[in-house]
């Protein structure tokens, strides 16, 4: 039998009475809708398909949120799945359920956020959308095709090629807090990423023999990256934690943010923290290091290491292929 009760924060939950097994309820902002809730599920228990009825009400508001509790977790970019996985559930297409989502509702979704964010933001929205979608199909047995979002990505935005021009290193050393400084000096003396670069232990580090080991990175794969002189002397210089044992205190998202600030302070446009891995990949480029080299250092699987290449390094590399 199904009841509806007014809860005290003005929603109205409908429960669903059954013989032998835990009741079923579900929140409500009128009376009506917890009302017809009521009546279709009461029909479903009756006909026997109760769990497809509830499968179908789902949201993907729901589904969201069960992916971003079971799956994100277990992912090394953890926080910024999250973060885009709230920004998901705060949209209006977090409110559809999984039966009425079609490929329109998507494009329509697609073309409003193209208003506020970029294509390659959009992308990755949409490429989480399809892997929520594809795990609760696998997962949950979920009705829903995740095919729906096939060929809805927009072309991603142009490679860039910042680069530290003039005086902008300086600039940002005096603009920045200490450790900022530090992180901003490996950041281009060793190419990491920020991730990487903030979540380094000092036991990962051997300076005698001037390496780091990097254990977990973005592609699943560890690495050795080769310590400079200048990196040397910066780690020497950097107390012992003995909390946790990391170089860095801070986290990726603060090193960002501190940057962002920094550049404001100094009065720098248009230059972001991961532009630093890119301006630290020229260097080595420039100091004569070769291609496979520079990549077994910078951790790079793709060709798109080969933009930072001076022409005169892509020059000797196509003479060396004879």
């Amino acid at each position: 039998m199904a009841t509806v009760e007014l809860r005290a924060g003005g929603t109205f939950r409908a429960r669903v009475r059954r013989q032998g097994a835990p009741d079923i309820s579900r929140s409500f902002t009128t009376a009506a809708d917890a009302q017809a809730w009521g009546v279709e599920t009461e029909a479903a228990i009756r006909a026997g398909r109760l769990r497809e009825h509830q499968q179908r009400r789902t949201t993907l508001g729901e589904v969201l949120r069960s992916y971003g509790d079971k799956v994100t977790p277990t992912k090394k970019g953890e926080r910024q799945e999250l973060l885009r996985l709230a920004a998901l559930q705060r949209d209006s297409i977090a409110s559809y359920s999984l039966e009425n989502l079609n490929r329109q509702v998507f494009r329509d979704y697609r073309d409003r956020r193209l208003k506020s964010v970029s294509g390659s933001t959009v992308n990755r929205e949409l490429s989480l959308l399809s892997v929520a979608l594809k795990w609760a199909q696998a997962e949950l047995d979920a009705p829903v095709d995740p095919h729906m979002l096939d060929n809805l990505k927009q072309a991603e935005n142009p490679a860039r090629e910042r680069r530290l021009e003039s005086g902008e290193f300086e600039r940002l050393q005096a603009a920045a807090p200490a450790w900022l400084r530090d992180f901003i000096s490996l950041a281009v003396e060793t190419a990491m990423r920020r991730s990487e670069l903030a979540g380094i232990c000092w036991s990962d580090i051997d300076l005698r023999r001037r390496v780091a080991v990097l254990r977990k990175t973005k592609n699943g794969s560890g690495r050795r990256v080769p310590l400079s002189s200048t990196a040397v002397r910066v780690l020497e210089s950097l107390p012992r934690s003995i909390v946790g044992g990391q170089v860095f205190e801070q986290d990726a998202m603060a090193a960002t943010h501190g940057f962002a600030a920094a550049c404001k302070a100094a009065g720098i446009e248009g230059l972001r923290l991961h532009d630093l891995r890119a301006e630290g990949v020229s260097r080595m480029f420039e100091r004569g290091i070769d291609l496979a080299s520079v990549r077994s250092i910078s951790g790079h699987k793709s060709a798109a290491i080969m933009r930072y290449m001076r022409a005169g390094d892509a020059e000797a590399l196509a003479l060396r292929l004879g």
